[in-house]
């Protein structure tokens, strides 16, 4: 078998790394023996594949062991920086690494990522999607993870840039806060939502921020400036049951068949429209079914449920995502549509709730005289050399930006990972080795840019900051240094 190799880092490492070769019908690739990988490889990736080992995954997430990872890797790149953790949900840290600026009247830049991850079905997985292999396929090394995308990877490439800046002579004029918050995979409300109204979030006076955004297959970066709103619907009908031999007028899975024709025939329309216009999917409207129950559970039947009997009640849940360009009033009296009668009233038998309806159809600003923080991020970019490679748009997803966005932060979504399918909650998620230690370089310039211009400093000793942990608003609140 010959291999060849289309970067310096997949040559060297093939030279030296003890390996094993792997070959059946769904994989072929080479992994690394863990033991070894942790004396060859680079620090930075040995640092990520341990933060990508620690098992934030819902429904049960180590939060309290990513803190720690998070503080002792703080300790090793940014000893004079400030590690501050706050509870205000018990049990769900935020964590806070702050550097103070030259010029702490300046608005802060703050880097934001979260700690969780969505689950791993790790029979679905060619790897398993908590060990962080460094697996050589397809011409280059990428470490499969889950998280490796969305997004451990981001939350540690600030902490690789600011150490590398400032291991440089370099300070921010304006502070740099990096954040850590819990339950973004799960609606955030007790992460983010909790950070932003703390008096903690208040006195870091932030200016501008970083979340997370998106992979590009191609030779390209994604850039977001807002992002489609999540609404969750679910649906109930309920009426008379019945003998399955048996021929009623109505009943509770007719109903809902008809509701869930009307709304996927809208949806329909959304998807043509994307097509024929060739918009991005963040400019469209989403929806989908996320579960669909019916029936009378019976373990004595082979189908598991009872198949002579007409169901009392039956339920569909749909996920549906609004763009901020779309009037919400105008959505839902579309949805009820789908819900009522000739009389325009609820169908018989029709029940209803939201389970999640954000309304916050904010879009960051890229007018410089609106947004002056737009200016320094597109340099930072431009430094980078990757300035004519962006693609700008709304997130077709929901992510913590938004929570940024109403408490009137600009915010921006930017993930550097080009080159790589957008494998976000799939099966077999990865990022290449290379194109980490590229995203590393590329904050590099845009901290540079967003916080201030390159100082060299011989004297001055880099200040702890710590105005983070002042006020406490009931939560607790640790500082480690």
């Amino acid at each position: 078998m010959v291999f060849s190799f289309r970067n310096t880092s997949a040559f060297i490492a093939s030279l030296f790394l003890p390996i094993t070769t792997y070959f059946s019908r769904t994989r072929v690739g080479i992994a690394v023996p863990e033991t070894f990988s942790m004396n060859v490889l680079s620090p930075p990736v040995q640092r990520l594949q341990h933060y990508l080992r620690v098992r934030t995954d819902h429904a049960a997430p180590s939060y309290h062991e990513a803190i720690t990872f998070l503080n002792q890797t703080t300790r090793t790149l940014l000893p004079r920086a400030s590690f501050v953790t706050h509870e205000f949900v018990k049990g769900k840290p935020v964590a806070i690494v702050s550097i103070q600026g030259t010029d702490p009247a300046l608005p802060a830049v703050m880097l934001n990522s979260h700690t969780d991850v969505v689950p791993a079905e790790q029979d679905k997985w060619l790897w398993d999607p908590f060990d962080a292999r460094l697996i050589f396929a397809h011409r280059e090394w990428r470490i499969y993870a889950r998280g490796a995308q969305d997004m451990k990877g981001v939350g540690l490439q600030y902490l690789e840039a600011l150490s590398a800046l400032v291991a440089n002579g370099w300070l921010p004029h304006r502070t740099v806060h990096v954040t850590y918050v819990p339950d973004e995979e799960i609606g955030g409300v007790d992460g983010m939502g909790a950070f932003v109204n703390s008096r903690a979030f208040k006195n870091m006076r932030i200016g501008v921020a970083l979340d997370e955004g998106l992979p590009n297959e191609g030779p390209a970066f994604n850039v977001y400036y807002g992002e489609r709103q999540t609404w969750w619907l679910t649906v109930k009908v309920t009426g008379s049951p019945g003998h399955g031999a048996t021929f009623p007028e109505t009943s509770a899975t007719q109903l809902l068949h008809a509701i869930i024709d009307k709304a996927m025939r809208f949806r329909k329309l959304q998807f043509d429209k994307m097509n024929a216009t060739g918009a991005d999917l963040g400019d469209v409207l989403g929806i989908n079914m996320a579960f669909l129950k019916a029936g009378q559970p019976n373990d004595k039947f082979a189908a598991g449920y009872a198949m002579n009997m007409i169901p009392t009640s039956a339920e569909v849940g749909f996920d549906i995502r609004v763009p901020p360009m779309m009037d919400p009033d105008e959505l839902d009296d579309i949805i009820q549509s789908w819900l009522t009668c000739e009389n325009g009233q609820l169908c018989p038998g029709v029940t209803y709730k939201w389970i999640i309806k954000v309304k916050n159809p904010s879009i960051t600003s890229r007018v410089p005289a609106e947004n002056p923080h737009i200016q320094s991020f597109l340099e930072g970019l431009s430094q980078a050399g990757i300035s004519n490679r962006l693609k700008h748009g709304i997130f077709p997803a929901a992510t913590d930006a938004r929570y940024l966005r109403m408490a009137n932060v600009p915010c921006f979504g930017f993930s550097p990972i080009e080159m790589t399918p957008n494998l976000l909650h799939k099966h077999n998620e990865y990022i290449t080795m290379d194109g980490y230690l590229k995203g590393c370089k590329i904050y590099e310039k845009i901290i540079k840019e967003m916080a201030g211009p390159s100082q060299k400093h011989e004297d001055h000793q880099l200040d702890v900051f710590s105005s983070a942990d002042s006020g406490t608003d009931g939560d607790t609140a640790k500082q480690d240094l």
